[in-house]
């Protein structure tokens, strides 16, 4: 049974502590910030930070870490900083491993300073589901819930956590709660995403068709059409995949993934020139060994062989 929002955060106040203090283990303080006038300091602070927040803009994430480091040496205290360090690492591209190990240092550490901020508990759980740490995901996510006001985004990470350990109806019973808290379009769509990617996970089609569909009614996307056409086709209507499949091509002719979706489906249903048409078309597009050999088999049930051959060798050549 569908639970409020509200009566959801009561319950996780009942909940017991244990979890919380397993994951937010003390950490170190830093030794005593360098000697020096305390108006100079915070000035000296937010001058890094501005610098560090103009790099982390462009994307210069290693180079966002050099002024980071320095605020902290100088303010050792402030758990913001070690959030925003936290997210410079996360985003190493350069030494991912290492990144995160030192991401999830920073955001636990922020945790510790600053514990009534929700946002790097999401922070925190989103690096653990990355990492597939699912059981710790969870803990994270349930600590982030309790604080005042609490983050939704810890919903949706431990929707996904809970879609990870394949225990689907609790991920589809807390969805359901984050769809309830998303206060903005772009957090409603994630989670009307998470959702039915959840319902596909049940096996329930048919539902997560109806989601795809409200997805790209709130926004036309391909993507949610693709998601409609594999619902379709597990649920064998194979005529409304034609259908979804012939309005991505509408918007683009050119579409080679959408043409030989469509190719296929006729293949199944037995339409064989319909199929060779898509076919060629999106070989006319993108030349796939891939695409050859479907377009190939095509050939041999029209009894083709010379095509069917001819087909064949030319995937063996790319």
């Amino acid at each position: 049974m569908f639970i409020g929002y509200r009566e959801y955060f009561k319950r996780l106040c009942a909940v017991s502590t244990i979890a919380g203090s397993l994951f937010l283990s003390p950490l170190p303080l830093l030794a005593k910030p360098e000697s020096m006038p305390a108006a100079t300091r915070k000035a000296l602070v937010n001058q890094l930070e501005k610098e560090a927040s103009e790099l982390i803009h462009r994307g210069s994430f290693v180079a966002a870490q050099v002024p980071l480091r320095r605020a902290i040496k100088l303010d050792p205290n402030n758990g913001l900083l070690y959030w925003d360090l936290g997210r410079a690492c996360y985003n190493n591209m350069d030494d991912m491993e290492n990144g995160l190990a030192e991401a999830e240092r920073c955001f636990r550490k922020c945790i510790q300073l600053t514990p009534g901020n929700a946002s790097v508990y999401a922070s925190l759980s989103n690096l653990l589901l990355i990492q597939k740490r699912y059981e710790e995901a969870i803990q994270v996510c349930d600590a982030g819930l309790k604080v005042k006001p609490p983050s939704s985004t810890c919903l949706g990470n431990k929707a996904a956590a809970l879609s990870g350990l394949n225990r689907n109806q609790e991920a589809l019973l807390v969805t359901d709660l984050y769809i309830a808290a998303s206060e903005s379009k772009s957090t409603l769509k994630s989670a009307l995403e998470s959702k039915a990617g959840i319902l596909e996970n049940l096996r329930r089609y048919s539902d997560a068709l109806a989601v795809y569909k409200q997805l790209d009614a709130n926004g036309h996307q391909d993507s949610y059409l693709f998601k409609q056409v594999d619902c379709l086709e597990k649920l064998g209507q194979s005529d409304e995949a034609v259908r979804v499949l012939t309005v991505i091509i509408a918007r683009n002719r050119r579409d080679e993934d959408a043409l030989a979706r469509r190719a296929r489906v006729y293949g199944r249903k037995g339409q064989l020139k319909k199929a060779e048409a898509d076919y060629t078309k999106a070989l006319s597009e993108l030349k796939t060994s891939s695409f050859l050999r479907e377009r190939a088999e095509i050939y041999k049930r029209m009894g083709r062989q010379d095509l069917y051959q001819a087909d064949l060798k030319a995937a063996e050549r790319l």
